[in-house]
């Protein structure tokens, strides 16, 4: 089952509680994230409440777009931790991935998708997929 976005309300600081589609809510502190060249600029508090819920997850004017696995682990507690530690227990995080990737791209309708994963040990790996 994959989890939707259904609605976002502004906590504090860098906290959002999502609702989830399928009936869980909660909190997610994002501050811990917002690294690098497109979650970076969200450290500006007045940008970062900028978000809107679109494609059923947050969105933001930079381009950053929170992806609802990061929300949500196996115990519906939102927590990106707790997520990585579910899926690598079961080595299942690449498949939750790529199961992700060809449900966006039959949504949007696109003939290509990418997904990279890190597999462990300063490892990669990267998968480009054609829909036909």
């Amino acid at each position: 089952m994959f989890l939707h976005v259904l609605e976002a309300r502004y906590v504090r600081d860098y906290v959002v509680w999502l609702q989830f589609s399928d009936g869980t809510a909660g909190e997610v502190d994002l501050y811990d994230e917002l690294e690098g060249p497109v979650f970076g600029p969200l450290r500006d508090l007045q940008r970062f409440k900028r978000y809107s819920v679109a494609h059923h997850t947050l969105t933001w004017d930079t381009g950053a777009i929170l992806h609802q696995s990061f929300c949500a682990s196996g115990s519906r507690s939102p927590s990106n931790e707790a997520l990585q530690a579910d899926a690598r227990q079961r080595g299942a995080t690449g498949a939750k991935l790529t199961a992700t990737l060809m449900q966006e791209m039959i949504r949007r309708d696109v003939r290509y998708g990418m997904v990279t994963m890190c597999i462990g040990g300063g490892q990669g790996a990267a998968g480009i997929f054609e829909r036909v």
